[in-house]
């Protein structure tokens, strides 16, 4: 908003008896704009904080879900390995390869 003013004086637009009310008007006005754009950008980070909030809520109940899983699964084939019967280990096996394929992520993952 400056460089407009400047402009406005070099013009000449803001001489005689209107000039004050005019620069009065322009300062009213970036001030009002630099109010708008102030309450706009801290709307902006509240909803990024909460954002980040959730996220963060999120990452650590899937580190807890991932921790769970992996208690389960050991427990689950420490009893294969005792009272399965023989050839269910490589079953299971292929068929968390088959799973894997089929969940895995394009990145590999």
């Amino acid at each position: 908003m400056s460089v407009i003013y400047m402009l406005f004086l070099d013009a000449a637009i803001l001489s005689g008896p209107d000039s004050v009310y005019m620069s009065v008007g322009l300062l009213v006005f970036n001030l009002g704009l630099m109010l708008v754009i102030g309450t706009a950008a801290a709307a902006a980070i509240r909803q990024q904080q909460s954002k980040d909030k959730k996220l963060e809520l999120l990452r650590r109940q899937v580190l807890v879900d991932k921790k769970e899983d992996k208690d389960k699964f050991a427990e689950a084939w420490h009893k294969l390995i005792e009272t399965g019967a023989p050839g269910d280990e490589q079953r299971l096996l292929a068929a968390l390869r088959a799973l894997a394929r089929r969940t895995a992520l394009e990145s590999g993952k």
